[in-house]
């Protein structure tokens, strides 16, 4: 059923930018002559373009090889395996103009963390790849030769060392567990997504790919993906 429904569509996707920037989100023009209705559309249909890319059941590598900010920055974090040389900047820039990136700053915070993301969208300042915390973008030495290299690399291991159905199965799943809280009982919601994560696991673990993943494990060969 999941090869029939994903026949020809790749199990990756790969979103870049060519030149010095990344993006840099809305066109500020374009929005100053909008009237409040089309306003209100455009950021609709940019919430709408960001929630497509959590939904999608291929990954999808942000490679940003120059600077992102406002709309820009919340569509480089919001994909699964963002890729930045150590110098690249990231910037919410929009109190300085007064209008705060209240929308880019959702995503920033739950990748970032609430107090340093709240620091961007206050301050409105730059800030680099390599300083962001707990490796949220994966970095690589300033230089393009080391970025296209580890695009390379990721890209290759996701489209052929992996298993498709199993990767948008795991990807879906990390991000509703993620999404729990701790209900009428109150708490963290680790109980919660603890048992949850147990029965997908459970029913994941008899679908074909993951069978011939622990196949080909106990054999010590290489697997034959279904999907």
């Amino acid at each position: 059923m999941w090869s029939a429904a994903r026949q020809g569509l790749p199990n990756v996707l790969v979103l870049r930018s060519e030149g010095p920037v990344f993006s840099s989100g809305h066109d500020l023009k374009e929005i100053s002559s909008m009237n409040r209705g089309e306003v209100s559309e455009t950021f609709a249909l940019c919430a709408e373009v960001m929630s497509l890319i959590r939904r999608s059941p291929a990954l999808v590598v942000g490679v940003v090889q120059g600077l992102a900010t406002a709309a820009g920055a919340q569509l480089a974090l919001t994909t699964d395996l963002p890729i930045a040389c150590a110098s690249t900047q990231f910037r919410l820039p929009g109190a300085s103009i007064g209008l705060p990136c209240t929308s880019p700053s959702t995503v920033l915070a739950r990748r970032l963390g609430n107090a340093f993301t709240y620091r961007m969208l206050a301050l409105a300042e730059p800030v680099r790849a390599d300083q962001f915390p707990g490796g949220v973008v994966e970095t690589v030495a300033d230089e393009e030769s080391a970025l296209e290299k580890r695009v390379s690399e990721i890209v290759e291991k996701l489209a052929c060392r992996t298993a498709g159905q199993p990767q948008a199965l795991g990807k879906w799943a990390y991000w509703t567990q993620v999404g729990m809280q701790g209900g009428d009982q109150g708490g963290d919601g680790y109980e919660d997504a603890a048992k949850w994560a147990a029965r997908v696991m459970a029913l994941h673990a008899k679908c074909a790919d993951a069978e011939e993943g622990i196949r080909s494990f106990i054999e010590k060969r290489e697997p034959e993906w279904k999907s």
